[in-house]
């Protein structure tokens, strides 16, 4: 059972822990999701709309004589386009890292240290979109393959 002083505690400090008030914090946060691009779906950019069309004409001749449906081809080319498309800033993160690794002098300082820091934090919140990407990309191919598998 809470205390009625832990309950008035914990509404101070909800009050202060409601966002950001100002115009400028706000319009930051907007664009936190756009730092790197990668929790905006494939399917909604449409320099994408091409290749995702192309990939799915691929796979659909890939797989004749097998009829899969639209919806399919679609989860699987979006899917493997997410991979690349995460693959692709991993490896940009980590030619920085390497630059940053290779032009460091004996002696380091903290904003060489807080700059590398920053890095592999970067890093490791692309690992976890790499890591939902792949199984995507799992889950559509075996989606496909149950499905061709039940026509066929």
């Amino acid at each position: 059972m809470t205390t009625e002083r832990k309950r008035q505690a914990n509404q101070r400090n909800a009050q202060r822990s409601t966002g950001p008030k100002t115009s400028a914090g706000k319009a930051r946060s907007k664009q936190n999701a756009w730092k790197h691009g990668l929790a905006v779906p494939v399917e909604v950019q449409p320099h994408f709309a091409d290749l995702i069309h192309d990939l799915k004409a691929s796979l659909k001749q890939d797989i004749a004589p097998a009829q899969p449906t639209e919806e399919d081809l679609q989860a699987v080319a979006v899917a493997m386009l997410e991979v690349v498309r995460v693959q692709s800033v991993q490896c940009l993160l980590l030619d920085e890292l390497a630059q940053h690794c290779s032009g460091r002098s004996a002696a380091d300082s903290s904003s060489s240290r807080s700059g590398l820091a920053e890095l592999m934090q970067h890093l490791l919140r692309v690992d976890r979109y790499e890591r939902r990407a792949l199984s995507r990309r799992k889950f559509a191919i075996r989606s496909l393959g149950e499905a061709n598998a039940e026509r066929g």
